[in-house]
C-alpha cells in the first residue's frame, strides 16, 4: 500500500491508495468480474482486480488455521495452493 501526502491549501492532508484483489473462494471468476465491472470507478479502488478461482477449501483453511494453527498447503491435499498463494503476492 501507498500512502500518499498532498498540500493543499497549506493543509497537508493524507491518503492511501490500496491495492484489492478479490479471490472468487469456490466460483468461478466471471460473476466476480461481471460485479465489478458495474461498479462507478469512483467507487471502487484504483488497483482493484479479480484474481484466478480457488477450489472451495474454506472448511480445511479454517480447521487448519484457527485449530491447528498451520498453513492450508501443509494438508497433503491442498498443497498445491502454496503456488497459488505465490502467485497471488507475486501478482
Amino acid at each position: 500500500m501507498t500512502v500518499e501526502a498532498k498540500n493543499q491549501g497549506g493543509y497537508w492532508t493524507a491518503g492511501s491508495n490500496p491495492r484489492v484483489i478479490i479471490v472468487p473462494l469456490g466460483i468461478s471468476t466471471s460473476p466476480i468480474t461481471q460485479v465489478v465491472d458495474k461498479l462507478e470507478e469512483s467507487d471502487k479502488p484504483r488497483h482493484c482486480k479479480v484474481f484466478k478461482a480457488m477450489d472451495d477449501c474454506q472448511n480445511d483453511m479454517q480447521k487448519a488455521i484457527y485449530s491447528e494453527r498451520q498453513y492450508i498447503w501443509d494438508y497433503s491435499n491442498w498443497s498445491f495452493l502454496y503456488d497459488y498463494f505465490v502467485d497471488l503476492l507475486e501478482d
